[in-house]
């Protein structure tokens, strides 16, 4: 009973921040709506059906190769001439991230489930990998809500 007060003494002087805070992004936080990144296109294709609409175009970084784009309702999943997946975007409420983050939700669940950005500008925030520093979840939120989710690679 009184290791149990000590321990409740102890987690009260703690702040709450402190108690709270969200783990960095990893590996597997780069995933949406049951496609995660480097997935190849065969198993989204198995996993989402066949893309609304296919998009090509030239990656200006990396001359001969291109950036391929699979639109489906609720998800856009975008290619490098590799076949695997390196970008995940979604508007819709029903592409949910690993961590429980989807379209709708408030500026107030989004710090609960990552904490604060690594960077913003005006309605943009991002979260750095911190083992990359181009690798992030970008969040587009407007009036307070989530608006838009990005995973994968800044390319621009």
């Amino acid at each position: 009973m009184r290791i149990t007060q000590l321990f409740l003494s102890v987690l009260l002087l703690v702040p709450a921040r402190a108690r709270t805070q969200a783990p960095p992004l990893s590996r597997a936080d780069f995933a949406l709506g049951g496609v995660a990144e480097g997935m190849d296109s065969a198993t989204v294709r198995r996993r989402l059906g066949k893309p609304d609409s296919i998009f090509a175009e030239d990656n200006s970084l990396d001359s001969p190769s291109k950036l391929i784009t699979w639109d489906y309702r609720r998800l856009t999943v975008d290619f490098f001439s590799t076949d695997h997946v390196v970008g995940l975007t979604t508007r819709d409420s029903g592409a949910v991230t690993p961590r429980g983050l989807r379209v709708g939700q408030s500026v107030a669940r989004l710090k609960q489930l990552y904490g604060e950005p690594s960077g913003s500008y005006e309605d943009v925030w991002d979260y750095e990998d911190p083992a990359q520093r181009l690798h992030v979840m970008r969040i587009t939120v407007l009036q307070g809500h989530v608006t838009m989710i990005y995973l994968g690679y800044i390319l621009d």
